[in-house]
């Protein structure tokens, strides 16, 4: 089973017993995180929340010779106060991409340090558990010597049109509903920061980058969470 070390990263996080205060946001992703995880069978290890500081960022991802991946959200964005580049370079690592045209989970990052891989996860909740679904999972099957493993899926009717835009794959949360045997797909269109639509949905549609969205009534694969 492989041993997963999880970060969280940002000033602006703080525990989720801490008291809210203006500008703070209470940890999620560390949470999500660690429980998708667990859901597959890995071994998490909550290593904390880190500010925003080079010399601390890099600290603990000096450590990541104790796991077989390391897991960051936050600090993924691409700005001035984002260490997370810098630190792994820092300790020699190679960034292998930096950017993706998905939707959501644009800014990821994806490297290796002391031979082992890091992803560097969104800090917005939708964002980073759809990068972790599409993303992490198959490196995490990867490491467990498996090959990917069969998503439970299902095909149902939209209920209104999904526009998207050529050359970005897009993950769209819906809704389903069974109605005489058929299943009708309702889209939820949310900023990747409201996790609430994550409570509501039942799976998301992958919806390709050469394709300019799915139309009303046009029958759409599903993938189950």
């Amino acid at each position: 089973r492989p041993h997963i070390g999880v970060i969280s990263s940002g000033d602006e996080i703080i525990g989720i017993n801490d008291t809210l205060k203006s500008g703070k946001v209470r940890d999620i992703n560390g949470y999500t995180i660690t429980n998708l995880l667990k859901r597959e069978g890995a071994i998490p290890t909550f290593l904390g929340i880190v500010r925003d500081n080079l010399e601390t960022l890099a600290g603990i991802l000096a450590t990541v010779h104790e796991f077989d991946m390391v897991l960051i959200s936050g600090g993924s964005s691409k700005g001035e106060r984002d260490f997370l580049t810098q630190s792994i370079e820092k300790l020699g690592g190679k960034i292998l991409f930096h950017g993706i045209n998905i939707k959501p989970g644009k800014p990821t990052i994806f490297a290796t340090l002391q031979d082992k891989p890091v992803f560097g996860l969104p800090g917005h909740p939708a964002s980073c558990a759809m990068v972790m679904l599409q993303f992490v999972f198959p490196m995490l099957w990867k490491l467990e010597g498996k090959k990917e493993r069969y998503r439970q899926r299902i095909q149902g009717a939209l209920t209104s049109n999904i526009p998207s835009s050529i050359g970005i794959e897009e993950y769209v949360r819906v809704e389903i509903k069974e109605q005489g045997g058929t299943y009708y797909i309702t889209p939820l269109f949310t900023k990747s920061s409201v996790i609430s639509s994550f409570v509501k949905a039942s799976g998301y549609i992958v919806v390709p980058q050469e394709k300019e969205g799915y139309e009303k009534d046009e029958l759409v694969e599903v993938y189950l969470f």
